[in-house]
């Protein structure tokens, strides 16, 4: 990596945040009402989280290079985010309707001081429950616009709860927009989608190429089942499909509906069904079914949370075998850090923007 590429990393992530931080002060969400507690604390909450990620974002930024924790950046990282916060709330004074106030500049402080004292896991929880609170209440325009589309193209559910296996084997219910044919796991079984999958509907494919079917997870990350980041949230009992041709020589009978069972994993079944066809060089195309909790590195990578996006995700090709994306799930585990998920966070953004996460190979 270069010497600018790894600047761009650093800082790109803060000017985009301090974007947000100043749409959030001058959009007049969330307006204050009288006496009223509840809509003052969420205001308040979400002031604090606003500037502990902003203080850590500007702590990397100054850090560089450096691994090794430095106390004077991190003043130096707490005094550049107050005054960031005085700057917004002095712009605020000259918006209608709003108005700059200490108090929030005081409350800024209290977050900036937060973000430098909290750790990895603290600072990952924070960081998904301040973009999944946003986001939720930005993106509820889209939900209708969603839910029309789906009812209107079969009139069925618009909503697909699942079952998904979250940190350490705990199940959890997982919403998601509808993008397959109703009943699709009854009449298909839980397997993953394919290129040009049957079961995916016309409004589904739009959605799945640009992930706003994963829109109703934030509300996952919202209470804590899922993250922004991290290994894919499989369900129990999911298989995977492995399909390859083969030849049988020096045969002359005809085999039909031949099958055979091989167990060497735990609830892992591989079966394959073939016919020869009279013909010395005649042959079918065989089919292996695998339960993936048989699958080496499926429970190491349920000791962080389930992500929307992560290393497997954005790199690894769709239709690899999922042996190979467990290994890059493990190596985000390996890895982790708030960084490295920011990162992440800003390439799926990119990749959704493009609509490319559907695409079987590179997505850049």
């Amino acid at each position: 990596m270069t010497r600018w590429q790894e600047i761009a990393l650093r800082w790109l992530p803060l000017l985009v945040w301090m974007g947000v931080v100043l749409g959030i002060g001058g959009s007049g969400a969330l307006p204050m009402q009288e006496w009223n507690w509840s809509r003052w604390l969420l205001r308040k909450g979400i002031h604090l989280g606003e500037y502990a990620i902003l203080s850590l974002l500007v702590y990397r930024a100054l850090a560089a290079t450096r691994q090794a924790f430095r106390a004077d950046l991190a003043f130096m990282a707490v005094g550049l985010t107050v005054a960031f916060a005085g700057l917004d709330e002095w712009r605020q004074s000259f918006i209608p309707g709003r108005s700059g106030r200490v108090l929030d500049v005081g409350i800024d402080a209290i977050g900036a001081g937060v973000g430098q004292v909290m750790r990895w896991n603290d600072a990952k929880r924070l960081f998904d429950l301040a973009l999944s609170g946003v986001g939720l209440l930005a993106s509820l325009p889209v939900w209708g616009a969603i839910a029309l589309a789906i009812k209107g193209e079969d009139n069925g559910p618009v909503f697909f709860r699942d079952q998904r296996v979250g940190q350490g084997g705990r199940v959890f219910t997982a919403l998601k927009f509808r993008t397959m044919v109703p009943d699709a796991d009854r009449l298909f079984g839980p397997r993953q989608a394919t290129a040009d999958d049957p079961r995916v509907t016309r409004v589904g494919r739009v959605l799945r190429a640009t992930a706003m079917d994963e829109l109703p997870q934030l509300w996952n990350i919202f209470v804590g089942e899922m993250s922004f980041v991290g290994p894919r949230a499989l369900r129990p009992g999911e298989i995977e499909i492995n399909r390859s041709t083969f030849k049988v020589q020096g045969s002359t009978n005809n085999v039909q509906g031949s099958m055979f069972n091989v167990q060497g994993l735990t609830k892992t079944v591989q079966r394959a069904t073939f016919k020869v066809q009279g013909s010395k060089n005649d042959g079918e195309e065989t089919e292996a079914v695998t339960a993936l909790e048989g699958v080496a590195g499926y429970w190491e990578r349920h000791v962080v949370p389930p992500g929307l996006t992560g290393i497997a995700q954005i790199f690894a090709d769709r239709d690899i075998p999922s042996r190979q994306k467990f290994r890059y799930d493990l190596l985000y585990i390996r890895r982790r850090s708030f960084w490295l998920d920011i990162r992440l966070v800003a390439l799926s953004f990119w990749v959704t923007f493009r609509g490319r996460w559907e695409v079987r190979g590179t997505k850049f």
